[in-house]
């Protein structure tokens, strides 16, 4: 009699242990998860907050008469490659994988966070940026991401309307704008000069008139009743 309620004793402690182990995995289960949901979010987040932040250092830059500005961002490290990618014209360069993999998405972005992962923003459509002048070489046009960060330079000229990134970008400039090189051979002079009196913060007459080269130079010629 006392050896089988010794052995039930027994048994009942090993169900007990058995119990506690498959709640101890579960738990342990569970912490993975919960813990790889938040990894997760905090990198979409990241992604979000890079594209946030770049786009408002575009609009500074295609608010400025010129712009040439090294930046630098915060990426997840599952991320690799920032792209510029211009789905109107067709592929050329070393990414061709990264062109064909986004491919389905090319209405919703011109700026692409390689590879593809449901824990990062992949796309966005970027405003004010140049991207065939961006891709004129390389389309798509990517950046390594190193340690985490991506950098790369924001450049405008004073004759463009848009932004380009990197370094093979062509800008227009202001230089010399009112020289014998520009100006006066000018297809539009009212228009070179125009800018001219613009960037320079020039007082011209209130009267109507027109641009004229005088002497090598702008200058404003005003029209009267008689002319």
């Amino acid at each position: 009699m006392k050896k089988r309620e010794k052995k039930g004793q027994v048994m009942g402690m090993s169900f007990g242990m058995i119990f506690a182990i498959i709640l101890m995995i579960a738990f342990i289960v569970l912490a993975f998860f919960v813990i790889r949901h938040f990894l997760c979010v905090g990198d979409e987040t990241k992604t979000g907050l890079f594209y946030q932040d770049f786009e408002e250092d575009i609009t500074n830059a295609w608010k400025s008469p010129e712009s040439d500005v090294p930046v630098s961002y915060s990426l997840p490290s599952r991320a690799d490659y920032v792209c510029f990618i211009d789905y109107s014209s067709g592929v050329r360069g070393e990414y061709s994988e990264i062109y064909d993999e986004f491919k389905i998405y090319d209405e919703r972005g011109n700026v692409f966070i390689s590879p593809l992962n449901k824990c990062l923003v992949n796309y966005k459509i970027i405003k004010h940026i140049d991207i065939k002048g961006i891709t004129a070489i390389s389309n798509p046009y990517c950046f390594e991401i190193t340690g985490g960060k991506v950098e790369f330079n924001l450049k405008k000229g004073f004759y463009d309307n848009l932004v380009c990134v990197g370094e093979e970008c062509e800008v227009s400039s202001n230089n010399n704008i009112n020289s014998e090189e520009n100006c006066i051979e000018a297809s539009d002079i009212q228009e070179c000069c125009e800018d001219w009196f613009i960037n320079n913060n020039l007082m011209k007459a209130t009267c109507m008139g027109e641009w004229v080269i005088r002497d090598g130079k702008c200058a404003w010629k005003c029209i009267t009743a008689m002319d």
